[in-house]
């Protein structure tokens, strides 16, 4: 089985990269990918997995959506069953 994590890895900057310090996103309503992603990383560093981001992310994006809606939300609208 294909995993998305690192273990025991330090990602470098690559020596090309123009920027040179890191930004927090955007303030949106609707919240953005990357602004709910930072709010959740900033609040638990090196606590979650890429997978447990990326669910978590998806979570936020389609609670959002079926409340608006009415629907209910399942495991399965994000890929866990």
């Amino acid at each position: 089985m294909h995993t998305t994590n690192y273990f025991d890895t330090f990602i470098a900057i690559a020596e090309d990269c123009p920027v040179t310090a890191a930004e927090v996103p955007p303030v949106r309503d609707p919240k953005s990918t990357a602004q709910i992603q930072h709010e959740l990383l900033a609040g638990h560093p090196y606590e979650y997995t890429w997978p447990t981001t990326t669910i978590r992310v998806k979570m936020g994006h389609l609670a959002k959506r079926h409340l608006t809606v009415g629907l209910r939300l399942n495991c399965c609208d994000v890929g866990l069953c």
